[in-house]
């Protein structure tokens, strides 16, 4: 992964966590979150067409926000974002850290930590429900979360 370093203290926003989901497409929500909980420091944005580095055809970058500056790491299109991009980070840490990983190892470890984010993001799903439910008691037969009947009105 080839870092293309420019100095962009002040073309790079600085972002919330929240902020930090805005510009990112629906389809790659799961791979923001799972980049923040690897490190809050990376993550992705929509370059604006001011910047040097923005690439019409690959408008979402990943962005590294250290200590004294922020940079640009990769550029790419909404189709791209997926969990080769945590591979190759994780295999970019794995070799500055002295140790080799090839890209299947990589891949796999990339891949086991989405399914992880994904089981997570589940299981709040259905606490989130198991707390609805039980904050109707047993005086219904049915309830509705998120717009979604749970149980049948007619039982």
């Amino acid at each position: 992964m080839a870092v293309q370093y420019f100095k962009q203290n002040g073309m790079l926003p600085d972002l919330s966590e929240l902020d930090r989901l805005r510009d990112v497409p629906v389809s790659a929500y799961r791979l923001a979150r799972a980049l923040a909980d690897y490190d809050p420091n990376i993550y992705i944005i929509k370059l604006s067409e001011g910047h040097p580095q923005f690439d019409k055809q690959r408008p979402y970058s990943i962005v590294v926000h250290g200590a004294k500056d922020k940079y640009v790491l990769k550029n790419y299109a909404e189709w791209q974002l997926d969990e080769r991009i945590m591979a190759d980070i994780i295999q970019a840490d794995v070799t500055n850290a002295g140790m080799s990983i090839d890209d299947v190892q990589a891949l796999n470890a990339a891949h086991a930590m989405m399914k992880a984010k994904e089981r997570e993001e589940r299981d709040a799903e259905r606490r989130e429900l198991a707390r609805d439910v039980a904050k109707l008691g047993l005086t219904k037969n049915f309830a509705r979360h998120n717009g979604k009947l749970l149980f049948d009105p007619n039982a």
